[in-house]
């Protein structure tokens, strides 16, 4: 039963899945290379810029990966790496859906399972 709730589940999550495969959310050339289907339907994005961030100082230095920020020749001016994907409201609205769906369908089960406990205790103590 729970293989059948998660491939529901997966099936609600196609959509999503062809968006993020889709050039609307990747504008991403990925540089000529052709990625896997599995990454291609996730939500890895290659569309990236540099920009610069005025704001950020040596101070506030952990708050951002290593591989995500740089510094201008003279050291004066930071760039962070800037994902240029768009992602939707419908991500995650297909998210919270398919969240409650596994949820009311696992109480559904517990329910189910916890009912046929009584009525095996009740066919043993009768019997």
């Amino acid at each position: 039963m729970f293989a059948v709730i998660m491939f529901l589940a997966g099936c609600l999550n196609v959509p999503t899945m062809s968006y993020f495969a889709s050039t609307a959310y990747d504008p991403g050339d990925d540089n000529g290379q052709e990625r896997e289907f599995i990454f291609k339907t996730s939500a890895i994005c290659t569309a990236t810029t540099w920009v610069a961030c005025p704001s950020c100082t040596s101070s506030n230095e952990g708050l951002y990966s290593l591989e995500r920020t740089a510094q201008s020749q003279d050291g004066q001016l930071q760039f962070l790496l800037q994902n240029d994907c768009n992602v939707g409201y419908h991500v995650g609205l297909m998210s919270c859906i398919t969240l409650v769906f596994v949820f009311v369908c696992s109480i559904g089960v517990m329910r189910r399972m916890m009912q046929k406990a009584r009525e095996f205790d009740d066919a043993a103590q009768t019997s």
